[in-house]
């Protein structure tokens, strides 16, 4: 009798189902990565070319065949690590914005204001990204259970303050100083220990499982180049207050501007939008023409076909 054998399948790039899933709910007419929904199990059509690897001794030029056989092929895979999910800066968004009239839900964006360091409320912060959009909410939980459990899982980050825009902050909050993750799997364990070993987080949402499933979606690093499609640098879209030479002037930055200020600035060159007043009608052109071949490349994007002017 033959042994019974087990087969586990792996994916080394990403699980169909989870693509499937999300490519019906979100855009039922866009599938880009080319799901066979009619294969069982789904299968994923990766839009790549493959490379072949001919003997030596015959031309390139030449077409496969018995005399000269094919010896192997190569395929790679890249992905855009700054478009995925990153756990060590994601959280669960709650919105906030500045009220603006007297409707009941300007007066809770005034009474229920973020405290200072809820930056899970910041607009615009990182921690405004949902990582219940890749983890959903169980359904034995509420929303506001679910952010909780997930603002004691990523690190940083804390759940007192407005607790979601339900109550009124009082004070300044510390955030926790759990460590960042530096892999996938470490988003499995809590930083403590029972006994000897580490205790989990969420289990029955955050699992091997899940998380196999899942990593197509998730990173610990969003690395990217500091140069953009056209070989040029990257701009930073902070609005600082006009620099005077290379000096930040104190009274018009904060300690956050002159930080993002540095990380923007490559070889004593600073590129980020720069403004004296914020209805300033200049500010576009003059800035604009400073560094216009970085805002508006003359090339076509990359897989658009078009221009950002247009």
């Amino acid at each position: 009798m033959e042994p019974l054998v087990r087969i586990v399948e792996k994916y080394p790039v990403v699980m169909p189902l989870p693509v499937l899933l999300i490519s019906v709910i979100v855009a039922p007419s866009v599938n880009p990565l080319k799901v066979v929904r009619s294969s069982v199990p789904a299968r994923v059509t990766f839009p790549l070319t493959w490379t072949w690897s001919k003997d030596v001794a015959v031309p390139a030029s030449q077409t496969p065949s018995a005399a000269n056989p094919i010896t192997g092929r190569i395929a790679f895979w890249t992905d855009d690590d700054t478009g995925k999910v990153n756990i060590n800066t994601a959280a669960e968004g709650t919105y906030w914005d500045t009220p603006r009239g007297a409707t009941v839900t300007d007066q809770a964006l005034a009474n229920y204001q973020p405290a200072q360091k809820e930056y899970q409320r910041y607009p615009g912060h990182p921690a405004m990204t949902s990582l219940s959009t890749v983890f959903p909410k169980p359904s034995a939980l509420s929303d506001q259970q679910w952010a909780e459990q997930i603002y004691a899982i990523v690190p940083r980050i804390t759940g007192d303050g407005s607790k979601e825009g339900t109550v009124i902050a009082t004070g300044t909050l510390a955030p926790d100083s759990d460590r960042l993750f530096a892999s996938l799997p470490e988003l499995l364990f809590k930083p403590t220990l029972s006994g000897s070993e580490r205790d989990l987080n969420y289990a029955s949402v955050i699992n091997r499982n899940t998380l196999e499933q899942k990593k197509f979606f998730l990173t610990a690093h969003s690395r990217a180049p500091d140069l953009n499609l056209f070989n040029l640098p990257r701009v930073a879209c902070w609005p600082i207050y006009q620099l005077s030479g290379t000096a930040y002037d104190s009274t018009h930055t904060t300690a956050y501007d002159r930080l993002i200020g540095a990380c923007s600035t490559i070889n004593g060159h600073p590129y980020f939008f720069q403004r004296a007043t914020p209805p300033e009608p200049q500010f576009r052109h003059r800035y604009h023409a400073q560094h216009q071949p970085l805002y508006l490349p003359p090339k076509p994007h990359a897989g658009i076909g078009a221009q950002f002017r247009q």
